[in-house]
């Protein structure tokens, strides 16, 4: 039988689902966490075979946060995604962090028992397919990895939101040079404007992928 602990801080979505898995008999749900805490309580207390994890968690850690730490934790158990936000974008951060699935909430009836079949065999389930998955975290580790040390430092405060005059006093340079390395950046990244690399830069601080 496939140990499952859904965290998820929604009565209606955990009801739905629970309901929907306890019609396979290969499925027992152990429990329902509502934030970090209660979610490592429970991991350490049940030990899941899988974590269905609600993206956008109302508490201190989100959805990606836990699926890294429990991947970094206990690497023995899969983790799959659940989520109301664009899939092109999450599901990237999502695999980054370590899940193996992610299945939007306006289709879990449909696909939640195949998610589960395909990640607990070994495989990914993402919608927009796992070459592509796989294709786009793995190029975009490929370009971060292009990064100087320093470039790195300073994408890193563009996530925290410091402007460049900041940047040139934390980093000892010039607000000229830092203005140059956030131009290389860009090129490296391939990212056409300033706002994409703040969109981007942001994520680096949230979801530390560098």
């Amino acid at each position: 039988m496939i140990k499952i602990l859904v965290i998820d801080d929604h009565p209606i979505i955990y009801q739905g689902l629970v309901q929907m898995l306890q019609e396979d008999t290969r499925f027992q749900v152990v429990g329902n966490a509502k934030n970090y805490e209660e979610a490592f309580e429970m991991i350490a207390q049940f030990m899941p075979d899988l974590i269905i994890v609600d993206i956008g968690l109302r508490s201190e850690k989100n959805g990606i946060d836990i699926v890294r730490m429990v991947s970094e934790e206990y690497p023995e158990i899969k983790s799959m995604v659940l989520s109301m936000h664009d899939e092109e974008v999450y599901s990237i951060r999502a695999y980054n962090a370590g899940a193996r699935g992610f299945v939007n909430k306006s289709e879990f009836t449909e696909k939640i028992s195949e998610a589960i079949e395909e990640i607990i065999g070994g495989g990914l389930y993402f919608t927009l397919g796992s070459s592509f998955i796989e294709h786009k975290g793995g190029r975009l580790k490929q370009q971060f990895s292009r990064l100087t040390d320093r470039e790195i430092e300073i994408l890193k405060c563009i996530g925290e939101g410091m402007k460049s005059d900041d940047i040139a006093v934390k980093c000892g340079l010039k607000e000229k040079t830092v203005h140059s390395h956030r131009l290389r950046i860009r090129n490296k990244l391939q990212l056409e404007t300033t706002a994409d690399l703040i969109r981007l830069a942001a994520s680096v601080v949230e979801d530390n992928l560098v």
